[in-house]
């Protein structure tokens, strides 16, 4: 479509709120049709859904029961034992490090200080506000240094938008 006038713009517009009407009532009826479907298929999986709760629920409290009777994985990163399609054991997750949560702003600091930050991790990143601030605020020194690394103001773009009025 090749809009030449403001009332080719008028009428496109005029269009597109009546297509936006048309696109919101389908897509509500789409909606309420998949809700009855969902609903309709909700009651045939839920005792299907329960039963496999059931049982893994039984099988978990079994296996935690009998865990010594696992026997290591060939991989040896786990325990585990497989029937009827079906595989249930232990995985060792990796060893992590733990700092006590109530500790911890305190032991990070005392890292920084005894270990130089090398049990520390410190991000650099540019202070975009501080440096908006100088640069409008023209001070001729730190415009100039900041001029000197490459950095200036750019100017913001318009950016097209097309909203559709659902209130009306």
């Amino acid at each position: 479509m090749n809009l030449k006038s403001w009332n080719d713009a008028d009428r496109a517009m005029e269009a597109l709120a009546a297509a936006d009407a048309v696109l919101r009532r389908a897509i509500a009826k789409r909606d309420e049709a998949l809700a009855k479907v969902a609903a309709d298929h909700n009651k045939a999986i839920a005792r299907p859904e329960g039963d496999a709760t059931e049982l893994s629920t039984a099988l978990k409290k079994f296996a935690q029961a009998h865990k010594v009777e696992f026997k290591p994985a060939p991989s040896g990163d786990g325990r585990s034992y497989e029937h009827a399609n079906v595989t249930l054991g232990f995985r060792k997750r990796p060893d992590k490090v733990d700092i006590p949560a109530d500790r911890y702003e305190q032991i990070v600091e005392d890292l920084h200080n005894d270990y130089n930050d090398a049990y520390v991790r410190v991000r650099k990143e540019a202070n975009l506000e501080a440096i908006e601030a100088t640069l409008q605020a023209g001070h001729p020194t730190d415009q100039q240094y900041l001029g000197s690394l490459g950095i200036s103001m750019k100017p913001g773009k318009d950016r097209f938008f097309l909203e559709v009025n659902r209130e009306a």
